[in-house]
């Protein structure tokens, strides 16, 4: 399967860096996954939101992993996830 890199970059005034605490670090972590959904769905079926089930296909569009992470003043995540299209 074709994967790409996307790149998120978190700024905020404490410049933390590689150094993330777990909190901030793990809300974005948190969120990520409907993010993802969301804009999956919205790129595919022009809205964010489903009325249905799940189509089959939303669950191996939607999978992302973190696989890096670094950066001096902001912090960069690294996250693979699967070509659409």
């Amino acid at each position: 399967m074709n994967t790409v890199i996307q790149t998120v970059r978190l700024r905020s005034s404490a410049h933390f860096g590689r150094r993330v605490p777990p909190e901030p670090l793990g809300a974005v972590l948190q969120v990520m996954t409907v993010a993802v959904r969301r804009a999956v769905l919205m790129a595919v079926q022009g809205t964010s939101t489903l009325r249905r089930t799940n189509p089959a296909w939303l669950s191996a569009a939607t999978d992302v992993r973190l696989v890096d992470y670094g950066g001096e003043d902001e912090t960069i995540l690294q996250f693979a996830s699967h070509r659409l299209g």
